[in-house]
């Protein structure tokens, strides 16, 4: 009969705590297992990643001083912040004039790959972007870059460089570009 006691006792303090530990949170916990701020925002050290945003169609020939790289050039900037924030500008990035985009970005280790993705082009054309991708929670180190884009021409090299994010918190990388939409 001790026993019996014991076994109700005890289970009935397990449910309790667990009533009381299991309550609701602000936090999210993403398919990662890591938790998320309702902003979005990773709590933890796990990346959190996210396309900023689209530049609209460049026009070269207007001589805009906005423009930052030949239209020759497909080249990623890059600035680290903070100790933990990389900012990326994919510049010059190729894509149909009416895109609709997604991109799969992932943190591999010591490899950053960017997989930019055209789900749908309304337009018989080709443009160059501007996109602006942000990885937060990023550790300083050293990292391989990869972008896999969708109108990269037979022969041009891949554009995919590494960075030291502790002794060149900036910089930039270029690749020619030798077919359209680069070079118009």
């Amino acid at each position: 009969m001790k026993f019996f006691k014991f076994t109700v006792i005890l289970l009935a303090s397990i449910s309790v705590m667990c009533f009381l530990g299991c309550g609701t949170s602000s936090d999210n916990v993403g398919a990662d297992g890591e938790r998320y701020t309702e902003d979005g925002v990773a709590t933890g050290e796990t990346p959190a990643i996210q396309l900023v945003d689209i530049g609209e169609c460049k026009n070269f020939s207007t001589g805009i001083p906005r423009v930052s790289a030949p239209s020759d050039q497909d080249c990623i900037e890059f600035w680290y912040v903070g100790g933990s924030v990389l900012n990326l500008r994919h510049v010059n990035a190729g894509f149909n004039c009416c895109p609709v985009v997604d991109v799969d970005i992932r943190v591999e280790g010591d490899v950053i790959t960017i997989e930019e993705i055209e789900i749908e082009g309304m337009c018989a054309c080709l443009c160059l972007f501007d996109v602006n991708y942000e990885i937060q929670n990023l550790a300083p180190g050293v990292y391989h870059l990869v972008v896999i884009e969708p109108y990269l021409p037979t022969g041009d090299p891949v554009l995919e460089f590494d960075m030291d994010l502790t002794s060149e918190p900036t910089g930039r990388h270029c690749v020619p570009r030798s077919q359209y939409p680069w070079g118009f």
